[in-house]
């Protein structure tokens, strides 16, 4: 990066910070953003429009964009309850102040590892059993190896009835406008 010699580096909020003392030492600006809730999106793509010189194409994209989830949320969805697990064994899920959660609450799917206060957990099988999730988002190419690892959880609702939605790691996690255009085809997995 520093032989590139860039004026503004816009980084994930993960980047470490021997990584961000690197760039500040050879003169480099750091942005770092964060994008756990459609909000934040947002407002990240007005504050990238604002140093780009871009800010009014960004709040012509974030006026629309607004529009689209207002579109989204006037559809009566009926609430299920879901669990976003992003690793199969042990069973790790996106819990409140994910962007995950943010998308499943748009879509009102209740998620259920939200009461447990914290951004990611690991669930037990019990857990799941307990709360019985209508739904299950997953990254995972093969759900039932969700499953196979959990043999515990076969009679949930979601496992029984195969309610499983397959989400790309690209637009559920690289928080940016074009993931309101995302949610809608997840809403469209989610509705039946």
């Amino acid at each position: 990066i520093i032989s590139l010699k860039p004026d503004l580096v816009i980084a994930s909020f993960h980047t470490t910070e021997a990584m961000d003392n690197s760039l500040k030492s050879n003169g480099i600006e750091i942005m770092k953003v964060k994008a756990s809730s459609i909000d934040e999106i947002f407002k990240n793509f007005e504050e990238l429009g604002k140093i780009l010189g871009k800010y009014e194409e960004a709040k012509k994209i974030i006026s629309e964009k607004k529009s689209k989830i207002e579109e989204i949320k006037k559809i009566k969805i009926e609430e299920k309850k879901g669990v976003f697990i992003f690793s199969a064994t042990p069973m790790r899920v996106f819990g409140k102040g994910t962007l995950p959660d943010d998308i499943m609450k748009i879509l009102n799917i209740k998620n259920i590892s939200e009461d447990l206060g914290v951004e990611s957990s690991i669930l037990t099988p019990e857990y799941i059993i307990n709360k019985n999730p209508d739904i299950i988002l997953t990254f995972s190419k093969d759900p039932k190896e969700i499953v196979r690892g959990n043999p515990q959880i076969k009679n949930v609702n979601a496992v029984k009835n195969n309610k499983f939605v397959l989400l790309e790691t690209n637009h559920i996690l690289r928080g940016s406008p074009r993931t309101i255009d995302y949610i809608i085809d997840v809403y469209k997995s989610v509705k039946d």
